[in-house]
């Protein structure tokens, strides 16, 4: 690992990172302007490209469960205790906890009136 000359006098660089940060690894923190350079300067890691479009793909992904988490607990809320403001509580925790709150609604018999 090649490390940076400020890098090798002192614990912290002037940047506030750990002794030891490779010019590669600093070019990643850097892929967002964070050490004052220009915003969306071009760098020649390939690894940071495929990790931002990953990321890109995966909040899409988190976006469109949440919504079918909103929607579909909207719909459970209202069929289930016949009333908007469960269908509301519903709508807000399925677009928060989508995760949770779709198969909870499953367990409970999906959009089945409450005996």
């Amino acid at each position: 690992m090649q490390r940076l000359p400020f890098a090798q006098t002192q614990d912290l660089n002037h940047f506030g990172a750990p002794a030891g940060y490779t010019p590669a690894m600093l070019a990643a923190l850097n892929t967002n302007g964070i050490f004052g350079q220009e915003h969306g300067k071009a760098t020649s890691l390939g690894d940071v490209a495929t990790a931002s479009a990953g990321m890109q793909v995966a909040t899409v992904a988190y976006g469109l469960l949440s919504l079918a988490g909103s929607v579909s607990g909207a719909y459970h809320g209202y069929k289930r205790h016949n009333s908007v403001g469960w269908a509301i509580g519903w709508a807000l925790l399925g677009g928060m906890f989508p995760i949770i709150t779709i198969p909870l609604s499953l367990a409970e018999g999906y959009a089945k009136p409450e005996k």
